[in-house]
């Protein structure tokens, strides 16, 4: 907790125990704390949410803070009076802010509520708070799309995205990201109910819609559900004509009414935040939320549409800074082994998209965020790329996956560890977040919680290809080789797929098997593009490194992006001493020995 909310925290603490067993009103202790300026009854349950997370305390079974319903608090444990003289009796009956020695007095309190309270816990975690009221978790399910046929299927879907970007520039909120919710919502047995979303999600609160869009109208309704007992919290309906205006407000209101509702208090920068209207061109908001959705799904097909629509946006309006950071990210993706295009010209287009974002608007989080990417997967520039991701975090401290991995890859593995556990925490049921960790724990060597991880990610596609890996670094090449034909029943035979079992039957030492799927692998390459640095380990896993080095030479003339990892693949683990791999590694200006 930030020292001024610490003492905010314990003056409110003061003030309620000076008035033990009374209750202390709204009123009183708005006075108290705020004596020369006026403030509403958010600010006060703010500052009662605080001290309920620094002491622990459940709002709905207290321990030490008692909601007195239409009249204020009162603490619910006995507070032992302290004598103090009579000269520090008349200083603390003036107001704290005319007080030059107002820390005397409180000090003889404050001593015995740090053994009472344990208030010395105050500054040594970094939680989300809860909001004094239902909660402030909230996840936000799709919105049921009641267009008729013939409206943008992705109009539904992109907003239910766009609603929750808002709500997570509140930094109050912890907002479920929607990978989680998708796989939350759907078991077994079919839909999951409010309650049980919640439970799973360990929200307080779920956000349930629908949108419907005919030509130039749009109907929203949106509802705000207790996770406990799925009790109505607030609701409304917003029909509107279809314009940029319009979209904005909706999203807008809907953002400050689930808050208000929430009880949860908005600074002036979030409320600006959520107003911002990203441009003012239909047509273009339009291309963008397009762009955005293909850009999700990213296959290749789905990258080409992404890139075509969202360039469009731009050609809309240039000045869209937003749809400019998209278009970064989707050429970056492009780059990689989602796509099918060289680096060089695919990453060219990205650091021009985001750097023309970043002029239009330092602020934007996606466009650090791609930034750092793009520094790190291309340029090698690791000062730089660092740099770009504290940025990031600092505007938006979600932003944790990317400079996980960045660390991982420059083998500070406690930090990206420690990165990683904290996402965890966040969002514990997030596949993405799961996957992430698990990838960063098989690079630190921690083989447990590598495959603990991947096991949560659920039906991520990268799961059993990480399982394979684990399993196969353990010495276990059964297993591996098991999970890696897993990899391909799931995601068919794609180069990945066909390189991962190659390089595992390899180390099974099954050399027939390996030499058909590498044989595989080069028939395909003269056909599409994909990285060399994909074939380069089949080769060193059945010991022909002149071959195995060939193509890495090749895979660091183009920049793919899978070098980055050299230094932490274990494909490599058997070179680590040969002059060609310590060149390369140079070169790249990574880690050549264990940190």
């Amino acid at each position: 907790m930030k020292k001024d909310q610490m003492v905010w925290t314990v003056l409110l603490l003061i003030a309620l125990a000076r008035r033990w067993p009374a209750v202390a009103s709204q009123e009183e202790l708005m006075a108290e704390l705020w004596p020369d300026v006026f403030v509403g009854e958010e600010a006060l349950t703010q500052r009662v949410k605080l001290l309920r997370r620094s002491l622990e305390d459940d709002r709905r079974n207290p321990r030490y803070i008692k909601t007195v319903r239409g009249t204020g608090y009162r603490l619910a444990t006995a507070v032992e009076t302290i004598e103090q003289p009579a000269e520090q009796q008349a200083e603390s009956a003036r107001p704290w802010r005319s007080r030059r020695r107002w820390w005397m007095p409180a000090a003889a309190a404050l001593a015995f509520l740090v053994v009472a309270f344990g208030l010395s816990k105050v500054g040594d975690r970094d939680r989300e708070p809860a909001a004094d009221g239902i909660g402030a978790s909230i996840a936000v399910l799709p919105f049921a799309d009641l267009s008729p046929a013939g409206e943008p299927e992705h109009f539904g879907a992109a907003l239910h995205e766009e609603i929750i970007q808002r709500l997570s520039g509140i930094a109050a909120l912890r907002v479920v990201p929607r990978t989680s919710v998708l796989r939350a919502q759907t078991g077994a047995d079919g839909i999951r109910s409010i309650r049980e979303v919640a439970e799973r999600l360990r929200v307080d609160a779920v956000v349930e819609g629908s949108v419907r869009r005919v030509s130039n109208r749009i109907r929203v309704t949106m509802k705000l559900l207790d996770g406990k007992d799925e009790s109505q919290l607030w609701s409304n309906s917003y029909e509107r004509e279809f314009s940029m205006e319009s979209l904005l407000e909706i999203q807008s209101e809907i953002a400050e009414r689930i808050a208000e509702a929430l009880r949860v208090e908005l600074s002036a920068s979030e409320r600006e935040s959520i107003a911002r209207l990203p441009t003012a061109s239909l047509a273009a908001y339009n291309l963008y939320l397009l762009g955005r959705y293909h850009t999700y799904r990213a296959t290749p097909e789905d990258l080409v549409k992404a890139i075509e629509f969202l360039g469009r946006a731009v050609e809309e309006d240039p000045q869209f800074a937003d749809a400019w950071a998209s278009l970064g990210a989707a050429h970056s993706f492009m780059g990689t082994n989602y796509g099918r295009v060289l680096p060089k010209e695919a990453y060219g287009k990205a650091r021009a998209a985001v750097l023309r974002a970043l002029a239009l608007d330092s602020s934007l989080v996606q466009a650090h965020a791609v930034h750092a990417d793009v520094l790190t997967w291309y340029d090698w520039d690791w000062q730089a790329a660092e740099r770009e991701y504290r940025a990031t975090m600092t505007l938006n401290p979600d932003y944790l996956l990317g400079y996980a991995l960045f660390l991982s890859t420059q083998k500070r593995h406690e930090e990206a560890i420690e990165l990683s556990e904290r996402a965890l925490a966040r969002y514990p049921d997030d596949s993405w977040v799961h996957i992430n960790a698990a990838w960063n724990f098989l690079r630190a060597r921690l083989y447990d919680r590598a495959i603990r991880q991947a096991e949560l990610a659920g039906d991520h596609r990268d799961v059993n290809a990480l399982l394979g890996w684990s399993h196969l670094a353990r010495g276990e090449h059964d297993t591996a080789v098991e999970f890696f034909q897993r990899d391909i029943e799931r995601n068919g035979r794609q180069p990945n797929t066909l390189s991962n079992l190659a390089s595992g039957q390899a180390a099974a030492g099954r050399v027939s098997e390996a030499r058909e799927l590498l044989d595989e692998l080069l028939a395909l390459s003269e056909h599409r593009f994909f990285s060399p640095g994909l074939i380069a380990p089949v080769y060193i896993h059945l010991g022909e490194l002149d071959q195995g080095f060939s193509w890495l030479e090749r895979a660091l003339e183009l920049r793919t992006r899978d070098l980055i990892f050299l230094a932490v693949d274990h494909s490599y683990d058997s070179v680590r001493t040969d002059p060609r791999y310590l060149r390369i590694i140079d070169v790249m200006n990574l880690p050549a020995s264990d940190s």
